[in-house]
Parts: C-alpha cells; sequence; structure tokens
C-alpha cells in the first residue's frame, strides 16, 4: 500500500516556521525574564537576611518576604575562588580542580560553559560588576571574559581610609608604601592585612561596594533600553575581612544584642586537623592563634554586623532602580553568598572549615512568576551548584549535561516537596599543600558528617555531628558506639556521591 506524498501548504509552513522558532533557545528571548544575580563575600545567613531582629537588613529582608528563603543551602568548598569556580561553572571542585585561589578554571575545564555564559549564548546581555569571578585585586583577579557581553567592570578595591590604619600598613609594608605612590593605588594591587575592622567617617561611595552599587543603577538604566533580556551579575566584596564600613552602619548595630560565640573551642572529640581557617589570625591587633578574648570577640562580631548593614544598604539601592525602571516584575532576582563564615563558634574564624558555619549559606530566589512561592522558607537541601541548572530552568533555557547540580526550580512551586538526602562539601586540611588530608562533607537532614581522607582515600579520622540547630554542637558524635549506625549510613552515602543523594523524579 503507498501512501500520498505530503505536500504542506504555505499556511501549514509558516505555522511549523513559527512553532519552531518558538522551540529554539532564542527564540523567546523577549519573554524570558531579565537576571539580577547579587552575590556576597563571607556572609552567614543568621546574620543577614534571614530576620535576625539584632542586625538591620530591612533590604534583604524584603527581598526573602517576596520570594523563597533556603534555609539549608550550602557550598562546595569554603574559600572564594573555588567556590565561585564550582557554582558558576555548575561543576564541583574535583571537577574544577580548583581548591584555592591561585588558579582559573579554565586551564581545567577550557571548553566549560558559565551560568552566564549560558545565558549570553541564548541570547541575553550579561554584565558583571563587582567581585562575581573570583578576585577584588589586581593580583588576584580571575575574570572569565567569554562569560560577559561587555568588559567586567571592578572598582578601586579600597581597604582602609583612617589615618591611623594607614600608618600600621606602613609600618607592616615599608617596602611598598614608602614609595610614595598614590595609597588607593597601592591597596588595589593585592591584599594587605592592617587593623581588623575599620569605622570611617565616610560615604558608601568611598568603599568598593557603594561603588559597585552606584555602578549598577548607573548600568540599569542602559539596559533597560535594550531589546534583549539581561543578565547582571552585581558582586559585593563585603563583610568579608577587614571588616570596613562607614560609621553609620556602625552606630546602627544593637551593641546591647551583640552575639558572643556559645562554644569558642573545638567540639569535644574533634581531631586537631579540623581547625584549618587560620585568615583573622594575620590581621594587626588580633591574637596570632588560640582562642580570642572576650573584647576582641565582641568588636569583631559588632564590626562584621556593621557590615552586613552597609551590604544590605547597597542590594537596597540596587533593587529600587530596579523599581524604578519598572522592572522588578520581569526580573529573577538572587541572591546569595560564596560561603558561609565563623565569629569565634568552635574556636574558627573565616571560612576554610568544614563545619556547619562556614558551608551554610544564604540563598533568596525571587521570581517574577506570581504562581512560585513568596514569602515563604524552604528546608530542602540545595547546593550553589544547584545555581547553574536552577536559573537556567527558571528562564526557560535547556540544562547543559555535564553540569552536576540539581535544578530546584521545582522548590518554587512546592517549598515543602521531598528533595536531596544530603549536600556535598569539601576542604583541605591545609591550603596550597596536595599532602594535606582532605575533609569530604555531607550535610543531611538530620547530621553533618565529615571523613577525613588521607593520601590514597584512606581514612584518618571522621566527625559526626548531631544538627538539630544552625551551628555546629560542642561533641563529635563518630566515636560513640550508640552512633555507630549513623556513621555507617554517611559513609554509604558519601561513598555513592551527589548523583546518589539527588531527589527522585515524581
Amino acid at each position: 500500500m503507498t501512501h500520498p506524498t505530503f505536500r504542506p501548504t504555505p499556511a501549514v509552513l509558516l505555522s511549523i516556521l513559527v512553532l519552531s522558532l518558538a522551540a529554539t533557545p532564542d527564540a523567546a528571548g523577549a519573554d524570558r525574564p531579565h537576571v539580577l544575580f547579587l552575590v556576597a563575600d563571607d556572609l552567614r545567613p543568621d546574620l543577614g537576611c534571614y530576620g535576625n531582629p539584632a542586625v538591620d537588613t530591612p533590604h534583604l529582608d524584603r527581598l526573602a518576604a517576596e520570594g523563597l528563603r533556603f534555609g539549608r543551602a550550602y557550598c562546595q568548598i569554603p574559600s572564594c575562588g573555588p567556590s565561585r569556580a564550582s557554582f558558576l561553572t555548575g561543576r564541583r571542585p574535583d571537577a574544577t580542580g580548583i581548591y584555592d585561589n591561585r588558579e582559573s578554571f579554565r586551564k581545567y575545564l577550557p571548553d566549560a560553559v558559565t551560568l552566564p555564559q549560558h545565558f549570553k549564548n541564548h541570547g541575553y546581555f550579561t554584565m558583571s560588576l563587582g567581585k562575581v569571578f573570583h578576585g577584588k585585586f589586581q593580583s588576584e583577579i580571575r575574570e572569565d571574559p567569554v562569560s560577559w557581553s561587555a568588559p567586567a567592570w571592578r572598582p578601586a578595591a579600597t581597604q582602609y581610609l583612617e589615618r591611623e590604619s594607614i600608618a600600621v600598613l606602613e609600618n607592616r609594608y615599608p617596602e611598598v608604601f614608602d614609595g610614595g605612590r598614590p595609597l588607593e593605588e597601592l591597596m588595589n594591587l593585592r591584599r594587605f592585612k592592617g587593623p581588623a575592622w575599620e569605622a570611617p567617617d565616610a560615604a558608601d561611595a568611598d568603599l568598593t561596594d557603594g561603588r559597585t552599587a552606584a555602578r549598577a543603577v548607573e548600568v540599569l538604566g542602559d539596559l533597560a533600553g535594550r531589546d534583549e533580556p539581561f543578565f547582571l551579575a552585581v558582586g559585593f566584596v563585603k563583610p568579608h575581612a577587614p571588616f570596613v564600613a562607614p560609621r553609620r552602619y556602625f552606630e546602627k548595630v544593637r551593641r546591647d544584642r551583640v552575639r558572643m560565640p556559645k562554644v569558642r573551642r573545638l567540639p569535644e572529640g574533634s581531631p586537631d586537623l579540623a581547625s584549618t581557617s587560620r585568615e583573622m589570625h594575620g590581621y594587626h591587633g588580633v591574637p596570632e592563634r588560640g582562642i580570642f578574648p572576650d573584647e576582641t570577640t565582641a568588636e569583631l562580631n559588632l564590626a562584621y554586623e556593621a557590615c552586613v548593614n552597609y551590604i544590605d544598604a547597597q542590594v537596597g539601592k540596587v533593587i529600587a532602580e530596579l523599581e524604578r525602571l519598572g522592572l522588578r516584575e520581569e526580573t529573577l532576582i538572587v541572591f546569595a553568598s560564596d560561603h558561609g563564615y565563623h565569629l569565634g563558634e568552635v574556636g574558627q574564624w573565616c571560612k576554610n572549615t568544614n563545619f556547619e558555619e562556614a558551608l551554610r549559606v544564604p540563598l533568596v530566589v525571587s521570581s517574577p512568576d506570581p504562581s512560585h512561592a513568596r514569602g515563604r522558607a524552604s528546608n530542602a537541601l540545595v547546593e550553589l551548584v544547584d545555581l547553574h541548572p536552577a536559573l537556567s530552568e527558571l528562564c526557560g533555557l535547556p540544562v547543559h549535561d555535564e553540569i552536576e547540580g540539581t535544578s530546584f526550580a521545582p522548590l518554587l512551586d512546592d517549598p515543602d516537596r521531598p528533595w536531596k538526602r544530603a549536600a556535598f562539601s569539601q576542604h583541605a586540611a591545609k591550603l596550597y599543600d596536595p599532602e594535606a588530608p582532605v575533609g569530604r562533607s555531607l550535610r543531611t537532614a538530620d547530621f553533618r558528617y565529615v571523613q577525613w581522607q588521607g593520601p590514597g582515600g584512606t581514612i584518618v579520622a571522621e566527625e559526626l555531628y548531631d544538627m538539630d540547630g544552625t551551628l555546629t554542637p560542642d561533641r563529635n558524635l563518630a566515636g560513640d558506639p550508640e552512633r555507630s549506625g549513623a556513621v555507617e549510613r554517611m559513609r554509604d552515602l558519601l561513598a555513592g556521591g551527589w548523583e546518589t543523594a539527588r531527589p527522585t523524579p515524581r
């Protein structure tokens, strides 16, 4: 039996063409939401955007009230450059090959398609302002030109403003500061450790993040006139140490509510190699080792909170301009930090540990889609590596096969649905030492487990913490016979890897 040859009419051909164009990634660009991607540096969620009444963050609180707030979001490695390399490529650290701030992921993944590059390839105009990829200083910037439609913009990296702080730098770094070159030019070269904090009588734009916010306001006006959707990434460097913010933000901090960590030593039974964060000890006026005195601890916590206030104000300026331009209801806004932060808990400061404080991050997603969750919180386990596929899905872009995250877009429809069994993270006991044991950690709904592996994958130590809150408990349970079953389950889950912990499709 023969069939007649199908010859489509011109009207049918036109219909096929229209449907074909609608199915291609770039055709619906005008209907896709803009993306405003806001990223902070060293911000812990319980001291910013998660409703802590002791910290003044009205703009981040409002953003959370207009979107979905993730209570259990985790970075894959608690260090600036490696974390950004991970979530901007959608690959985990063992895939990027980046474990410290010295190298670019392009050395190991030359053909990787980053998150902004993916959007650029699908019709978006992409721009980077401030610290998005790693680097605040000229000696450490790891920018990725192919990711952006226009050259990345970074302001001068002013670290200190007060004369007393400059005097400390001149005394500590005479070979640099005795040459008569302009101070701002010198401080833009590399990181110099002077005082741990400073409260100058200055305007917001006298410091790096204020300049970044001002530039974002200018750029939004230009982007509003473009035909294609935009992906604007705005990176703030605070509250990264040194804790420097204009004085009025220090005055906003409730001194009577400044927090003091309850556990200021390593948890009982934890291995010594778990103490891996040494960044803060290099600042002027801070003990070189050991537990900080009460006065220093309170002083640093106050200064950190002042920097959180400062960042909140900058975020507010950017979102206010988005609203003034009438773009708020057309824009997907994402706010996150590259990792968490210690403020004296378990005797640690800054990041670079495998404890909860360093790995848990703030993550808020505010979607223009009225059907998506607004003003709600999700306790689903999510990871920063999930940003690449999630933003792609939320904006109608395809998801690359090589991505090692899981899109959390379904959680915007149902924040309480069953999700991942675990979030995976890692950090070595010592930076820049390839032979140092590596702590491989996972966070389940109930536990934080860390397995320290030496060369060849041999297990040299273990940690297990019963997580009934947001801070690391004061006792390691890995050696408790009554918890042997939990330890075995954690070992199996870690050995199975992130792919076996993904949610089961409905």
